[in-house]
């Protein structure tokens, strides 16, 4: 009976932390409506990045909120706006990396980048590891065909 009790708990506490995670991320939503898409791609792009690159970014980080049109924005931490850290932000440049049909770094070559912080991170990183001109659209948007 006390570990009903327990497991009772504790898919309470995980339901609950789901519900509030969601809630904060429709929240930021709401707080963000003047952020368009177009803002963020034109910021990558004035970066030489693919419009492919940075909008592969954002799709998986809007999935990963779960709030359709979340706005993504380039200065988002990571850690406070995701919750991204570690073996998750790993997974997330292997996911993305392998989005373009390429072999998925190792994870030194991860570790080697500069820190991952904050979106504009990850979406310079994921260019990066590429090896493409970030620059010619046609040759990343090819490689997701």
């Amino acid at each position: 009976m006390e570990g009903l009790a327990i497991l009772v708990l504790c898919l309470s506490v995980i339901v609950a932390s789901s519900v509030v995670l969601r809630l904060r991320f429709r929240r930021t939503a709401a707080d963000r409506r003047a952020n368009s898409l177009d803002d963020y791609v034109g910021y990558f792009q004035r970066l030489g990045i693919s419009s492919a690159i940075s909008m592969a970014v954002h799709r998986y980080l809007e999935e990963f909120t779960r709030v359709p049109k979340f706005p993504v924005q380039p200065t988002d931490d990571l850690y406070d706006v995701y919750g991204l850290c570690d073996d998750d932000l790993e997974a997330a440049v292997r996911d993305l990396v392998l989005q373009f049909r390429r072999e998925p770094p190792v994870q030194a070559e991860i570790l080697a980048s500069k820190p991952v912080r904050n979106v504009e991170d990850l979406v310079v990183l994921v260019a990066a590891l590429l090896r493409t001109n970030t620059t010619d659209d046609t040759a990343v948007q090819n490689s997701l065909i």
